[in-house]
């Protein structure tokens, strides 16, 4: 998988929660070997209107986590956001533009 391929599918993880096997193969092209890994259990109220998704539960990680540690291990900055679509935008958007400036 290529950095961009990795981001791509990284960015359509909006509000999810991914297993720590899928987090780890999309860290891999950019060099990143651990991933802030969490446990997750499946909760009603945590519902908020925008929807969290995830696979199962147990350990996973959060794709805007996922993609702050990886723009971190890359050196990069980006904004401070509050909302977890808007973490992951800023995050990718980071990383997105360290890629180009690469090519």
């Amino acid at each position: 998988m290529t950095k961009q391929e990795a981001l791509e599918e990284l960015f359509g993880y909006d509000h999810a929660i991914i297993s720590e096997d899928r987090a780890m193969a999309l860290a891999a092209p950019f060099g990143l070997t651990q991933v802030p890994t969490r446990d997750y259990a499946t909760n009603p109220a945590a519902n908020n209107g925008k929807g969290v998704f995830m696979e199962k539960e147990g350990p996973a990680v959060s794709a805007h986590e996922l993609a702050e540690a990886i723009a971190d291990h890359m050196g990069l900055t980006y904004p401070p956001m509050m909302g977890l679509g808007s973490r992951l935008r800023v995050a990718c958007s980071a990383i997105q533009q360290a890629i180009k400036s690469d090519a």
